[in-house]
């Protein structure tokens, strides 16, 4: 079930596609809700295939979305399908996915001067409208929705009893996302992420789980770095491709066009 009212979740064969209403168009792919992800295949994405994304994209008057690909879900075939339809791979940032098995964390001095605790109850509601201003009134919204379906568990971390920053650690059969948060840019370099991390590896370990895993962008690289110092390996990258509207891609390419001719002028 979609987390907003006005999106749609759609089962599609090796995988799933978002949407969410056009006036939520974001940029970036990390960002951007509306796209069609092939997580598991079982065979490479076929021209049909991205005919059947791109076609609910253009249906929906969507003015950008993005195709995710996961290990082995395309080859040449797929990349023609995509240029076809005038789709670019996402360029010079790539998307990891890196994973540990669940074991006790060694202890990091920096990250001690951290108090961390899972949020539950009032302190929960409590903790989510403080941090709601930075970390953004969606983004709180969902965090709540996740914990209130017992989807997620929550985790906070405070320094000088503030509260500093958020994690999430979402569970499943038998691994848990741990890729999910956010600190307040006045305590950032503080050692709230790695405490928290260490934290959910703990619960995870408590809950019987084998794995943790985390999804990552590397246009900033923090995050990474902090899952890297505390022993994930990068698993696999997923392949983004970009598809834009011909309306979206006619005025980039005017705008470039423009910005041509005004050089050939100065």
């Amino acid at each position: 079930m979609p987390l907003r009212a006005d999106a749609l979740l759609l089962d599609i064969p090796g995988g799933f596609l978002t949407l969410h209403p056009p006036s939520r168009d974001e940029e970036f792919a990390s960002t951007n809700k509306n796209a069609a992800c092939w997580y598991a295949p079982g065979r490479t994405v076929t021209a049909a295939d991205v005919e059947h994304a791109v076609s609910i994209f253009e249906r929906e008057g969507l003015p950008r979305a993005f195709m995710w690909f996961g290990p082995s879900a395309s080859d040449a075939g797929t990349e023609e399908a995509l240029s076809t339809h005038g789709a670019k791979r996402v360029p010079r940032v790539t998307y990891p996915v890196l994973a540990r098995s669940v074991e006790e964390l060694a202890c990091d001095a920096h990250a001690n001067a951290v108090e961390t605790r899972r949020l539950e109850g009032a302190e929960r509601g409590a903790f989510l409208k403080h941090i709601a201003p930075w970390y953004s009134e969606g983004g709180v919204k969902v965090a709540a929705i996740l914990a209130d379906r017992g989807l997620a568990e929550l985790f906070g971390a405070w320094v000088e009893e503030e509260p500093a920053a958020m994690a999430a650690l979402i569970p499943t059969e038998n691994c848990a996302n741990v890729g999910w948060a956010g600190t307040h840019p006045q305590w950032r370099k503080r050692g709230c992420q790695s405490a928290l991390i260490r934290m959910r590896v703990r619960r995870a370990m408590e809950l019987g789980l084998k794995w943790c895993i985390a999804e990552t962008v590397t246009a900033e690289m923090t995050s990474t770095n902090n899952l890297l110092r505390a022993g994930f390996t990068e698993a696999f990258a997923w392949e983004v491709w970009e598809c834009k509207s011909r309306k979206l891609k006619e005025g980039s390419e005017s705008r470039n066009g423009s910005k041509t001719s005004v050089s050939r002028v100065t």
